[in-house]
């Protein structure tokens, strides 16, 4: 892989990752060791790969143009991928069989290299001074398989801390420093309930501000733009919506 910008260095330690349990998730599919393969599969899945693909589509998706054809063939490539991953991975967990664990696998495989030889470079090219503003991803601890009972404080870290997804439901706990922020993107599959733990931050939801406060419960209603800055102490909140394909980002806000 070649040499990325700064800021997407994480990500392709990430996708280092990913090729590695995907090799070894084809490997069982054809061997008699299909549910430990399947198991570490989703471990990364839950821990890491999840809150990577919510980075991209909240941090790096936006930056791409979708009246340019090429972006937006790349973009919409990128959400489909994201897409058929959620659904593998649930069909993985409800039934490790090896025709789903080689498409599983098969699938991250040609994802990782199109991000690495097409996306990154992409963004690299057209957006390097906007990448120097990202905040740096980082991932929880994630949660051990069939956890359910979690603690809304447990954990650090700065974007999501921990992730507990079934076949239906998807709750993130995510965490954001003073002042970072979450660019306006656009979530037309499902409604989504945000709950603010600690700290604060205002949110906007179609251009009308609201405050995400400890203990406040917001909405956002599925084809609306939400942006997110947190505020001098920082915030910890969750999200919680029905479990469905990858979030469809719209065109980057006029500056």
């Amino acid at each position: 892989m070649a040499r990325r910008h700064d800021s997407l260095i994480p990500l392709t330690h990430d996708h280092h990752h990913a090729l590695a349990a995907a090799r070894n998730l084809r490997a069982a599919a054809s061997g008699s060791d299909l549910d430990r393969a399947a198991t570490a599969f989703l471990a990364l899945f839950a821990r890491e790969t999840m809150a990577h693909m919510r980075y991209e589509e909240e941090q790096l998706f936006p930056l791409l143009d979708p009246d340019d054809r090429t972006q937006r063939e790349y973009l919409l490539r990128a959400l489909g991928e994201h897409a058929a991953l959620h659904r593998l991975a649930a069909a993985l967990r409800h039934a490790p069989t090896p025709e789903v664990a080689d498409t599983a696998g098969s699938l991250l495989q040609e994802h990782v290299r199109f991000e690495e030889r097409a996306l990154f470079p992409l963004l690299e090219e057209i957006a390097a001074d906007r990448l120097e503003h990202l905040p740096r991803p980082h991932h929880g601890a994630g949660l051990v398989l069939g956890e359910r009972a979690v603690g809304l404080r447990s954990g650090r870290g700065t974007g999501p801390v921990w992730t507990v997804a079934t076949a239906q439901l998807d709750v993130n706990l995510i965490d954001r420093p003073p002042g970072d922020s979450v660019a306006p993107h656009i979530n037309e599959e499902r409604d989504v309930v945000m709950i603010g733990i600690s700290g604060e931050a205002t949110v906007a939801i179609d251009g009308v501000e609201e405050q995400l406060d400890e203990g406040v419960l917001l909405l956002v209603p599925k084809g609306s733009e939400r942006s997110l800055t947190a505020g001098p102490r920082g915030v910890r909140y969750l999200t919680i919506h029905g479990a469905a394909p990858g979030v469809r980002i719209g065109p980057p806000p006029r500056r």
